[in-house]
């Protein structure tokens, strides 16, 4: 079973990395945080019946408000695709492939 985690930092850093609470709740659970100052927000989205998970990601390197998210997800036992906890949609995943969730460059 997967455990989720809120979006942290939960506002989406811009050009100047900030601080990644490791110490939040979620991910003090989960046992993970990156090194350093971060660029990206990061979050994990479960399936209600635990077993699909979606790990994504979202950025705004160059501050000009157009997010660039990322996603990387495993299906549920029933094929299905959890929409990730930043912003990717389910419908924009592929099984076990680290993929780009943004639409024709748009702001999410």
């Amino acid at each position: 079973s997967y455990l989720p985690a809120a979006a942290e930092p939960a506002v989406i850093p811009g050009s100047t990395p900030t601080s990644f609470n490791a110490l939040a709740p979620d991910y003090a659970t989960l046992g993970w945080s990156p090194e350093g100052l971060v660029y990206f927000s990061y979050a994990v989205a479960v399936s209600v019946d635990g077993t699909g998970y979606t790990a994504d990601a979202a950025a705004d390197l160059d501050g000009d408000g157009i997010l660039q998210i990322w996603g990387y997800a495993k299906p549920d036992t029933t094929s299905a695709f959890v929409p990730g906890g930043i912003g990717c949609p389910a419908a924009m995943l592929t099984a076990e492939t680290l993929v780009s969730c943004n639409l024709g460059g748009g702001i999410f």
